[in-house]
Parts: C-alpha cells; structure tokens; sequence
C-alpha cells in the first residue's frame, strides 16, 4: 500500500512523494522521524521520541526501545554520530526489517 512520505513533499512531477508499506525507504523515514522528535514533544503521545539529542548520545539500545515500542519493524544493529564541522550532528542507523508478524 503506497503512504504519503513524511516530511511531505512534492516531487518534480507534480505528484506527492509515496513509499510502500514495509520499503526500506518507508522505515527509514519512520526512524528518521523518531530522531526527529524530542521526547514530550507530542502532547498525545509524550513517550514518542528520544531525548535532547544535543546533551544525549544516542544509543542503539534507546532507539530500539522507541522502535518496539510505536511497532516499527526493525531490529537496530547500529547507531553511528558524526559531528559536522557546524556542530549538527549527523546519525548513520543500521537496520534489518524484520520478517514474520511484528
């Protein structure tokens, strides 16, 4: 099933950019999404989201925690930070989709 791209986008086309359910691209968006949010930032959902990822180092263990738990279906093999000369950070996630019934 094809699924708006977040963050959405328009692509040259003029069509919005989808991904199907379970791609590879699609999960990585739901990680980068995850990355994306600090915890507490949706009032809804408060447990959605890592922490201050500028005072935190991120973790494979913490990511997988939010991966199990919002049922994205990924194991994490491993989390890599690069910090950019800007002092943003950069953060390479390793994954393999998992099979079965998640």
């Amino acid at each position: 099933m094809a699924l708006l791209s977040h963050p959405f986008r328009i692509l040259p086309s003029g069509a919005a950019a989808v991904h199907d359910d379970g791609t590879d691209e699609y999960l990585a968006e739901r990680i980068a999404l995850v990355l994306a949010t600090g915890a507490g930032e949706r009032p809804l959902v408060p447990e959605f989201g890592l922490g201050d990822l500028a005072y935190e180092q991120l973790v494979a263990p913490s990511l997988s925690v939010q991966t199990e738990l919002f049922e994205i279906p990924v194991d994490i093999i491993s989390v890599t930070e690069t910090v950019l000369p800007n002092e943003a950070r950069d953060y390479v996630v390793e994954f393999n989709v998992q099979t079965g019934e998640f």
